[in-house]
This record gives C-alpha cells, sequence and structure tokens, in this order.
C-alpha cells in the first residue's frame, strides 16, 4: 500500500470525526443522491424544481404560498402577492441579442397577469455572473416582455453565497434564504396529507443543505489544499482522480464538467499517472482499518461529499473602491477622458493594439476591444476581487458569442502584476499595467512553453488565440 493511500485515509478518518460530517456524508435515502451525475446540470435541474415550487397551479397543493413566501423577503422590498389565476411560470426563457452582446435565457420567470407582476430568476451554482447578463435580462424584461411601468417587476439573482449583482435592478438572494419557505411548505405538505410533495420538497431541502452548509467547508477544503489561497495541493490530485473514477466529473453528455477547481487540479501530471482504480481500493482498505465500523460503500458516499463541498475558485464580484479606481484609471488612460459603465470608448492610438474597452456596470472589470472583421471585437476581459488584487481575473474569448472564458494560472495573473509594478516604480498605474498586459500576451513563457492553459474552454494556446488577434 503507497503511503499518500495511508495518510488519505487517515485524513478522511479524521474529517468523520469532524462535529456533524458523519450526518451529512451518511444520510437516508434522497432522490437527488440517486440522480447525481456531475455537478455540470445542476443549475438547470435546480431551476426546474424552482419552477414546480412557484407555480401554484401544479401539484404540490401549496397554491402561491411558496411564491409569496420568495418575495416577501425583506430584500425584494414592498411585497407584491402572486395570485391564482392567470399565472405562468417558465424556465429557460429566450432573451434576443443585443448588437455587442449574445442572446441569453432567464432560468425562471413567472408572471402574473392578474397583479401585473413579473419575476426573474437567475441562478447560479458553480457559475457566475457574465457577458452583461443581468442588465440584458433586466432591460429585455421592463422593455419587451412585460414593459413598465404597466408591470411590477422583481429581480432574483439566486447565489449559494452572498454575491453582488452586477446590475442594480437585481437583487440578491442566497439559496439559504429560501429554507424557512421549504420548511414551510414541509409542514404544509404534511398538515394537508401530502406525502409525495412532503417527500420530494424535504430532499430538495436536504440536498441544499448538503451541498451550500459551510459549516464543514473549512474541514474539506484541508483536504485540498494546505492553505486558504489555494496554491499548495495536500490530496487535491487524489480526490480528483476518485471524483472522476465514480463519476462525479461528467454531466450528462459525458464530459468533464466546466469546474475551475477541476482544471486547476488537472495541471498536475499526477492526475494523468494516479491508477485510480488501485488507489481507491488501496484507500478502501486502509478506511477500514481506521473506522472499522463503516457501511458498505462507505468511501464513494465520503468522496462524493467531499467533491460535492469542495471550495469553489470562482471570481468575487463583490466591489472594491481601490479596484474600482484603478480600473476607471486604465479606461480613462486608453480612451483621454472618464467613461460611463457600459459604454464602449474608442482607444487612442497610444492604446494600440486595443481599439476601444468597456466597463462593467459596477467598474469592478474592464472589457478590451481589438479590430475585427465586423468591427470592434472582445478579446480580453480583466477583474479584480473585494481584496484589492488586480488582476485576479483574466480572461478571452475564444468564441463568437461573447462568452468570456477565464485563465486562471495564478503564476500568469502574478506576473502581469509584478510587471506591472516594476513599469510603475513600485506601483501598479493604470499605463503600467496595460503596457505589462501587452507584454504578457507578447512574451509570457509558462513552463517552457508561450501558452497559457484556458480554465474554461482547455484551450491550451489561448495566449496565442490572443496574440495572433492583437498583431
Amino acid at each position: 500500500m503507497s503511503t499518500d493511500a495511508a495518510h488519505f485515509a487517515q485524513a478522511l478518518a479524521a474529517l468523520l470525526q469532524r462535529h456533524g460530517v458523519r450526518g451529512r456524508v451518511f444520510t437516508p435515502a434522497n432522490f437527488w443522491d440517486v440522480v447525481e451525475y456531475g455537478s455540470g446540470s445542476y443549475e438547470n435541474r435546480y431551476n426546474r424544481m424552482l419552477r414546480w415550487l412557484l407555480d401554484p397551479a401544479e401539484s404540490h397543493g401549496l397554491g402561491p404560498s411558496f411564491a409569496n413566501a420568495l418575495l416577501a423577503l425583506p430584500a425584494l422590498g414592498e411585497t407584491v402577492d402572486v395570485g391564482t389565476r392567470g399565472v405562468r411560470v417558465r424556465v429557460e426563457v429566450p432573451v434576443q441579442a443585443e448588437a455587442d452582446s449574445p442572446a441569453g435565457r432567464i432560468d425562471v420567470v413567472l408572471t402574473d397577469r392578474v397583479s401585473r407582476l413579473y419575476v426573474a430568476v437567475e441562478a447560479k451554482m458553480d457559475s457566475h455572473q457574465h457577458s452583461d447578463q443581468l442588465r440584458r435580462y433586466a432591460d429585455y424584461a421592463t422593455t419587451l416582455a412585460a414593459p413598465a411601468p404597466d408591470w411590477n417587476h422583481r429581480f432574483v439573482f439566486l447565489t449559494p453565497t452572498p454575491e453582488v449583482p452586477e446590475h442594480d435592478a437585481w437583487v440578491n438572494v442566497t439559496y439559504p434564504d429560501l429554507w424557512p419557505a421549504l420548511e414551510a411548505a414541509v409542514a404544509t405538505s404534511i398538515e394537508r396529507g401530502n406525502r409525495h410533495a412532503q417527500k420530494i420538497i424535504e430532499d430538495f431541502l436536504h440536498d441544499q443543505v448538503r451541498r451550500l452548509d459551510t459549516a464543514h467547508s473549512e474541514a474539506v477544503r484541508e483536504l485540498y489544499y494546505e492553505d486558504a489561497e489555494l496554491t499548495t495541493p495536500r490530496f487535491a490530485t487524489p480526490i480528483a482522480a476518485l471524483a472522476r473514477l465514480l463519476g462525479h466529473l461528467e454531466d450528462e453528455n459525458g464530459t468533464d464538467v466546466p469546474d475551475a477547481l477541476f482544471r486547476q487540479i488537472a495541471a498536475d501530471e499526477a492526475l494523468a499517472t494516479l491508477d485510480a482504480e488501485r488507489f481507491h481500493s488501496e484507500v478502501e482498505s486502509a478506511l477500514d482499518r481506521e473506522v472499522p465500523s463503516l457501511p458498505s460503500g462507505a468511501l464513494d458516499r465520503i468522496v462524493a461529499y467531499v467533491w460535492i463541498n469542495r471550495p469553489r475558485v470562482l471570481h468575487d464580484h463583490a466591489p472594491s473602491g481601490d479596484i474600482q479606481d484603478l480600473v476607471s484609471d486604465i479606461a480613462r488612460f486608453l480612451v483621454g477622458r472618464s467613461i460611463e459603465p457600459g459604454e464602449v470608448a474608442t482607444v487612442r492610438p497610444a492604446g494600440a493594439p486595443f481599439v476601444a474597452v468597456k466597463l462593467s456596470s459596477k467598474r469592478q472589470s474592464v472589457r478590451l476591444f481589438v479590430a475585427g472583421d465586423d468591427g470592434p471585437r472582445p478579446a480580453v476581459y480583466l477583474a479584480g476581487n473585494n481584496r484589492g488584487k488586480f488582476p485576479a481575473v483574466l480572461g478571452h474569448y475564444p468564441r463568437p458569442d461573447g462568452v468570456v472564458c477565464h485563465l486562471t494560472s495564478a503564476a500568469a495573473l502574478t506576473a502581469i502584476a509584478q510587471r506591472g509594478a516594476e513599469l510603475g516604480g513600485g506601483r501598479a498605474t493604470a499605463p503600467a499595467l496595460v503596457a505589462a498586459l501587452v507584454w504578457f500576451l507578447e512574451n509570457y513563457v509558462e513552463d517552457g512553453k508561450r501558452q497559457i492553459t484556458c480554465s474554461d474552454c482547455g484551450e491550451l494556446k489561448a495566449a496565442n488565440r490572443l496574440r495572433r488577434g492583437l498583431r
């Protein structure tokens, strides 16, 4: 048996000793466990469950009570009740494309034609805001789908943990904010003897708690990495190997899910060489010796729990005053004047090779354009985080639909920041950062290769694609 397998088994045994973890791992039979086949489709399945709960005419027998509980949350302001007549609830509602923005789909939409109420829910699980989608969806709702002022609008940005929406019309609601409403729905189902609805709602609630309760997130993170910044791996690679072996990395199409953490782990060559079947057997034997009372199949359930509760490598969209000032300075340097969020402004010749620039609505990120066949096309995306780091995210646009892909190479981001500080005489000024970015795209070398792995599209030559576009 390998030493790594023994140490990993010891770490898993220690995790089970944490208060409440064992109960989370070895839960009673749950519908969501049965249909589990990778995290890539969880948003879609959760959205369909929300649609069912929000529809007062559905088989849950709750009427509009869940919808009204959502609308009664203090964050949503003045309460507007949903009735029982003239109500329609849909998923994946299409939104038309704009001149410089792709088409999209609002996750869940409730319309009440009697109350003249339009409720849009944009839900996130393992993804984040992109392509100015919240602004586009709000504009679509208020001008085309349900024009103001004839309709009342509520825009709900639903996330696992608090996240600042990039458009002011939207209000952030977390999944845990819904738990009291789900608990009330369970109680109502019991009272009315609707045991089928009771079980469905209980399973939905328990699955959320299992996935989103952060009480044990630190303990799980310590299995993956030695540090909170996720830079020093501990058991990240073996966990990913076992998760892949057990099917937790596959979506409906049988492909690896677009998970930034996994792609960060995948850069470790040990993942390709690890014999997952053998490692699984060795860990299982070692775990049986560490904790003799475990039920059959315990390792698989522990790995599922650890993978589900893995640390998320997602961009923090909370605003930072320092980052907002820096991003505005970059745009001002490129254009020669201050620009408004959302404005696509022409860059001065001194800003070449870029031809246009656009600020996000929160001024926390900037999009840079290069010359395209049909005018400026987006090429580079830069964003800071709420702790003052810039760039915290670097993205590129490999496809014509305007969807950004993120490059999560920590070394690459550090190289840009360090080069910017050098060129700025110890301070990362706007001109220095722009020059550092151009230097990075033209000259950066990582692991002896002039290419960088893209965490989203898997493009190994993402930097080279950018370089060709900049010429």
